[in-house]
């Protein structure tokens, strides 16, 4: 759930949920993102949750994700395009090329169960 008053203030997701009795969990990695323009050739990782797939895979937030699964991220029409391809069945992997500080990476992460409340 997200409140809908905060949608257009690009903060990280985990900021933007509005409170639960119960935590909400979803398969994933585990990482807010966002896109300013669809033809953007990158992703910008805004937030990485704690103890999720991508923090033990060494993701950090500042990080501009490239391609997921091989396809460059200006093929995602929206950002929810790129997020339904980085949540799937738990366990399962994706692949991600990104850059840090000029440099590029390769990373394989396996999708997990994430919590936050």
């Amino acid at each position: 759930m997200v409140c809908s008053e905060c949608e257009g203030l690009n903060l990280p997701a985990r900021w933007r949920l509005v409170k639960s009795d119960k935590p909400q969990e979803f398969a994933g990695i585990g990482v807010a993102i966002k896109r300013l323009m669809p033809s953007d050739e990158m992703i910008l990782v805004l937030d990485v949750l704690a103890n999720g797939p991508a923090a033990k895979a060494g993701l950090k937030a500042g990080d501009n994700i490239v391609s997921i699964d091989g396809v460059p991220v200006n093929q995602y029409v929206t950002i929810e395009d790129a997020t339904k391809v980085l949540r799937g069945p738990v366990d399962t992997k994706v692949k991600l090329k990104y850059y840090r500080g000029g440099r590029a990476f390769v990373t394989e992460i396996q999708r997990g169960l994430v919590k936050y409340n």
